[in-house]
Formats: C-alpha cells, sequence, structure tokens
C-alpha cells in the first residue's frame, strides 16, 4: 500500500523491495536471484530515498501553500493596546462576580 505523502511503501522505503508472503512459494512467484544483489539493492535504497524526500517535500509546500490561504495576518501594531484576559486557575467565573 503507498503512502500518500511519499507515495512508495513503508515497507519498500526501508527494506527496498515489496514484501513476500510465505504463500508466495506456493504460488510460485519468482523472486529476482543474482550475484550482485546487495550492489543493486543499495541503488533501489537510495532511488526509493530521494524520490520519497522529493515527495515529502513537494507534499510540505503544498500544506504551507494550503495554511497561507486560509490565514490572514496579524494586523496589531506594536504599542498598540489590546484585551488581554487573565485566567484565575481554580475559580470559576460565578464565584467572582
Amino acid at each position: 500500500m503507498q503512502q500518500a505523502t511519499r507515495g512508495i511503501s513503508t515497507y519498500y522505503l526501508l527494506y527496498g523491495r515489496e514484501p513476500r508472503l510465505s504463500v508466495d512459494h506456493l504460488l510460485g512467484v519468482d523472486f529476482e536471484n543474482n550475484d550482485n544483489w546487495m550492489r543493486d539493492h543499495r541503488k533501489r535504497l537510495r532511488a526509493v530515498r530521494t524520490f520519497a524526500e522529493n515527495n515529502s517535500a513537494m507534499s510540505a509546500e503544498k500544506t504551507l501553500e494550503a495554511h497561507d490561504k486560509k490565514s490572514t495576518p496579524c494586523a496589531i501594531d506594536i504599542g498598540t493596546k489590546v484585551l488581554v484576559r487573565n485566567h484565575v486557575q481554580g475559580i470559576c467565573m460565578e464565584a467572582r462576580a
């Protein structure tokens, strides 16, 4: 199952291959088997990590843009008086009145 932000399954990101089940052997699923497996594995992991980092960066940019569209800048200048509400802990409003 692909993760939405990275576009890759977490298992593939960690191990550089899709998960294998014991039933796969019974079903005759063929797994790659070559002498340069470690070298190829490292290449796959580097490529996947780069791909995931790029997707995460793009997702962060989209999230930031969406946040910036919804937020409004604060219009309070330095020196402007503002109302501050003090909450006394342990006393309810009716008891204070």
